[in-house]
């Protein structure tokens, strides 16, 4: 990904303490930094914009949820769920988002195939350059990955 001049980074509804703790512990190397955002700034601003996320979902952890991980505890202010987003400059290119719910492990599994993402990233990002018009592609579309396990290894071992 840096050699095609891109950055990839990962949001946390945690503190940023836990961030960092997530970035060593899960040897996202790929990545750039880990954010931690426990106040859910940046998906309360990408609400505003429907079209990039139309199942982005704030978990409210103080009604209680269907997973143990998603407690009041660690997600005071609730817990985003998972989402993709990349733009090249600023066009948003593609985007995902999971409804959490108890047939998806609250969002853990079926998640797009990140070499399947990256390869529509990089057709999206050649579109751009060559000023071709183009919509923001779904990413629900794209080959799902098992779990969190498979899309991590493969993220760290493909990028």
């Amino acid at each position: 990904m840096s050699q095609a001049g891109c950055s990839l980074y990962a949001v946390s509804s945690q503190k940023q303490e836990v961030a960092n703790k997530l970035f060593k512990e899960w040897h996202l190397d790929k990545f750039k930094a880990v954010v931690g955002d426990p106040n859910n700034a940046l998906a309360h601003y990408l609400k505003k914009n429907p079209e990039y996320f139309p199942e982005l979902r704030i978990v409210d952890t103080q009604k209680g949820t269907a997973h143990p991980f998603l407690n009041r505890k660690r997600y005071p202010m609730g817990a985003v769920g998972p989402a993709v987003f990349f733009m090249v400059n600023d066009k948003p290119v593609l985007g995902w988002s999971s409804r959490p719910k108890l047939a998806n492990g609250a969002g853990s599994m079926n998640r797009p195939d990140p070499d399947a993402m990256w390869t529509q990233v990089s057709i999206m990002a050649q579109c751009v350059k060559e000023g071709k018009n183009m919509a923001m592609d779904d990413g629900s579309r794209l080959p799902m990955a098992a779990g969190c396990f498979e899309i991590t290894k493969s993220l760290c071992s493909t990028l």
